[in-house]
């Protein structure tokens, strides 16, 4: 019997997830259907902005992984295997960072947005290579258990909302006027200038915008910034669910307990909270940079408990998220680095508190 266990979790995994996947679709479909007049009315309009916009979002989340590869697998000692959820957040933290630089310098627009697609290609690269010659155990982590696809009508909320085009949802946001007039007007306004730029009228235009420069990413990566805007609402709702996904593997990593099975419960039910928040739907789906501060500072607890790097290394790529973090909304210096130093002092012995923030400082001066 304790032998068969860890075989029947697996069953029951796939099957639910094969479940929660139909349960995700359907539901998209019905919500589809009650849509504004102006929005996708129908299953196969939703279908065919997915089809159109994803790609884009999902190819600068791979590069971004590919780039997370090489700053996190070196810092896993001996053959440990890197943790998932460290190498996709910070490198999303990492790209974030070179988004802002490049597009400020005009690198990004170079050869009208080739600059963009060869900062694509070299992510892509990193991870094919890692893939390629990765053992199945060192890509992957213990599979979430099945409790988390309780969130699957928050998740199809989302999706369906991101393929919405934005200014009417929601009320609470006023239509995503923040999201027309700043998060993606100023993308747009920089793909003509050809840089990213403080502009005279805007004066958010002047703030690090990490975000804003993924989304001018973005939009070189389409070639029209007004059809880009479906892309930058989905990676923002990448952002979203990465990031309840990073927040379920820094809890199991706090779960006092032995059991993997255990474990992957306290994941799925803190992944699954995260998704189901009502505020998080909404921000998420839209155009903003919310999630990816969610993502940054769940990232960022992540590296401080994990036991598998050393405390310099965890202080420091902690850093590095919560840099990146600040980069994309200046108000993280209260809502990020607050909680992370206070963590740090929490869990770790006097004597290692200067280094560690000597260190965490190291990592976010360097994004």
């Amino acid at each position: 019997m304790v032998r068969d266990e860890p075989s029947r979790r697996s069953v029951i995994t796939v099957v639910a997830t094969l479940a929660g996947g139909v349960a995700v679709v359907g539901l998209m479909a019905l919500l589809a259907t009650r849509t504004h007049p102006g929005a996708p009315a129908r299953f196969d309009a939703l279908v065919a902005t997915l089809v159109v916009g994803a790609p884009f979002a999902l190819l600068w989340i791979l590069a971004a992984a590919g780039y997370g590869t090489a700053i996190v697998r070196p810092s896993a000692p001996g053959a440990a295997r890197a943790e998932a959820g460290l190498v996709v957040g910070v490198g999303i933290a990492v790209l974030l960072t070179v988004d802002a630089a490049l597009g400020a310098l005009g690198v990004l627009h170079l050869g009208g947005g080739i600059g963009g697609w060869i900062v694509i290609a070299g992510g892509l690269g990193l991870l094919g290579r890692v893939v390629w010659h990765a053992r199945r155990s060192e890509l992957g982590g213990a599979p979430m258990d099945a409790i988390v696809w309780l969130a699957a009508p928050a998740v199809a909320t989302l999706l369906v909302a991101a393929c919405v085009a934005p200014g009417w949802l929601w009320a609470t946001e006023f239509g995503g006027y923040d999201a027309l007039s700043y998060h993606l007007g100023l993308p747009a306004e920089w793909v003509a200038s050809g840089r990213l730029r403080p502009l005279e009228h805007n004066v958010y235009s002047a703030l690090p915008n990490y975000v804003e420069g993924a989304y001018l990413h973005i939009d070189l990566l389409v070639g029209d910034a007004v059809r880009a805007a479906a892309s930058c609402q989905l990676l923002h709702a990448m952002f979203t669910l990465l990031g309840a996904w990073i927040v379920g593997r820094a809890a199991a990593r706090l779960a006092m307990a032995d059991d993997p099975g255990a474990r992957s419960t306290v994941a799925a039910i803190a992944t699954a909270l995260v998704l189901v928040t009502p505020w998080v739907v909404v921000v998420g789906s839209l155009a903003y940079d919310e999630a990816a501060v969610n993502l940054l500072l769940a990232t960022a607890l992540l590296a401080l408990v994990d036991p598998d790097i050393g405390p310099r290394r965890a202080a420091a790529l902690a850093g590095v998220a919560a840099g990146a973090a600040c980069g994309a909304k200046l108000t993280s210096v209260g809502f990020v680095v607050a909680p992370l130093v206070a963590c740090l002092v929490i869990t770790r012995p006097a004597r290692r508190w200067a280094p560690d923030l000597a260190m965490m400082m190291l990592g976010a001066a360097v994004v």
